[in-house]
């Protein structure tokens, strides 16, 4: 778990490779990889949460936009969280086959280059 700016950012569990979804298209040479993640809020202002604020940072350092409908699984809501609440969800990833997820950061809003990051 990793705490930053009073928000709280858990990898709660990794899927790699993931069970795609109907809408996800492979890649030749490429995996999905899907992290359940927990996101609080115990500051003052609303967080905004959004599945394409989060990036999964494979062992090598590189780092990797989430995948829009990757996953099958309960994809992580667009939504707003007020102080004190929490909220769970999957996001999904595509990445080269040879990489192994190393951490994950949420960032903190859309203008923002504030990250929380879990590994």
């Amino acid at each position: 778990m990793a705490e930053k700016f009073d928000y709280s950012l858990t990898a709660l569990s990794v899927d790699d490779p993931a069970a795609p979804g109907m809408f996800y298209k492979a890649i030749s040479g490429y995996k999905l990889v899907a992290v359940e993640i927990t996101l609080g809020n115990e500051a003052d202002e609303v967080l905004n949460v959004n599945p394409l604020y989060a990036y999964l940072v494979d062992n090598r350092g590189y780092v990797y936009a989430a995948e829009l409908a990757g996953t099958e699984k309960d994809q992580l809501a667009a939504m707003e969280l007020a102080k004190g609440e929490k909220v769970k969800g999957w996001v999904g990833f595509t990445i080269p086959e040879d990489a192994i997820p190393a951490a994950i950061k949420f960032q903190l809003g859309a203008l923002s280059s504030d990250f929380s990051a879990s590994g």
